[in-house]
């Protein structure tokens, strides 16, 4: 970066300690020096200035400190050290009423206050912009999940909506039991004698409750909590009893005995289904009792 492009803080000769391993020449070279907002710039002299042949430029960055050595009262010569962060120390002394020191010093504190500012304004556009990829991956998210969990009904076809009141403290509930298919659907399994679905009417055993309270059923589990959450009544979305299931339902011992007696050999006797049917059905009393059946209280 150039000088004309900065503005120039304040310009005068100063001269510059030269380092010889042999002392022949001058121990002092004048040096025409220029300071403005990034940079500390040597010439040749002024003409070299005016021509804009730089001899040397030390941008702030790499200057370390400023030290004051000492002024001598009887020349009114000022001797300081200007430290760079590469190791480099450069002696100067200049007898202007120019206070080179505090000027280094200030613009190196305005540069370094400069800097803060670019890498706070850098970090909050990076954790704005996080906070922007969060926000958006949220909502996407939550949109996902309103479109995914809440029912419209318009597109709820052949559905049918009942409200059940809950009656918890009379140990109903809402009155029905419930299973999973296979395939992830919800079904009646039971409608409870005297409780407020066999009451209203509209649910019948192998209905599909599709959605409760507005969200898309997807597990029995989150269909306890939401009963178990709703204390007054819970309005159930209901499809009406599907005639071909994926599977049978577990607890149906004439499904299970149906299919157990297809695969048997012809020397078994298969005639004495009775008993049979009374094994299936003490299995089947036990399978009730099995998580995978839910009576809302």
């Amino acid at each position: 970066m150039g000088a004309e492009n900065t503005a120039t803080v304040c310009e005068g000769s100063i001269e510059k300690k030269v380092d010889r391993r042999l002392p022949i020449g001058p121990a002092w070279k004048r040096k025409f020096c220029v300071l403005d907002g990034e940079a500390l710039r040597f010439y040749g002299g002024s003409s070299s200035k005016r021509e804009g042949r730089c001899h040397r430029t030390l941008p702030l960055c790499h200057i370390k400190k400023v030290v004051k050595i000492h002024e001598e009262g009887s020349t009114n010569t000022r001797y300081f050290n200007v430290e760079t962060e590469q190791g480099e120390t450069m002696m100067f002394r200049c007898k202007e009423r120019i206070g080179w020191v505090a000027q280094i010093q200030i613009q190196l504190i305005h540069y370094k206050n400069r800097q803060d500012i670019i890498r706070y304004k850098q970090l909050n556009n990076s954790i704005l912009a996080t906070e922007g990829a969060m926000q958006r991956l949220r909502s996407s998210s939550l949109n996902h999940d309103v479109t995914s969990n809440h029912v419209i009904e318009g597109r709820s076809r052949g559905c049918r909506r009942v409200e059940l009141p809950n009656h918890r403290n009379s140990g109903t509930g809402i009155g029905i039991t419930v299973i999973p298919l296979s395939d992830g659907k919800i079904v009646v399994n039971r409608v409870l004698d005297g409780g407020p679905a066999m009451r209203l009417g509209g649910i019948n055993p192998r209905d599909q409750i599709v959605a409760a309270n507005g969200l898309r059923v997807t597990s029995v589990e989150m269909l306890s909590e939401v009963v178990r959450d709703s204390p007054e009544s819970v309005t159930l979305l209901i499809k009406p009893r599907i005639c071909k299931s994926p599977s049978p339902v577990p607890d149906d011992p004439k499904a299970l005995l149906h299919k157990d007696m297809e695969n048997k050999p012809e020397y078994i006797n298969t005639d004495d289904r009775t008993s049979l049917e009374k094994g299936f059905l003490r299995r089947s009393s036990r399978e009730r009792s099995s998580p995978r059946h839910f009576k809302f209280f």
